[in-house]
């Protein structure tokens, strides 16, 4: 969404959800850009960025939990898959196509023996 603002934004910022705080909104800044706009005589600057939210657990200390967290989050709030759910999906996989391998193997180890 495309967000103005007064003052330059910083890359993130994070508050706790009033109503629910075990929740807490955090906010990721794109591509701010100053522009000034003209109306009734007054000249009137202000900050254009996208903005892109993901609602999360309130942690203790939620600084350090962005930064550790940092892509994950923001690609989380940009609507994609983050990149632990991402790694649990080729995990799933992989060990879905390891089931099979061995079922046929195993398949083809006994029914070789019980034809010898």
């Amino acid at each position: 969404m495309i967000v103005y603002s007064s003052e330059k934004p910083s890359a993130y910022f994070y508050h706790v959800q009033p109503r629910n705080p075990e929740k807490t909104l955090v906010r990721f800044c794109k591509n701010p850009r100053q522009e000034t706009t003209e109306a009734f005589g007054q000249s009137t600057t202000q900050w254009v960025y996208d903005e892109y939210t993901v609602e999360i657990d309130t942690q203790p200390n939620m600084d350090e939990y962005i930064k550790n967290h940092l892509n994950e989050l923001r690609a989380e709030a940009k609507g994609g898959a983050s990149a632990v759910t991402q790694l649990m999906a080729q995990m799933e996989a992989y060990n879905t196509a390891n089931q099979l391998a061995i079922a046929e193997l195993a398949e083809a180890m006994l029914g070789g023996a019980g034809n010898g």
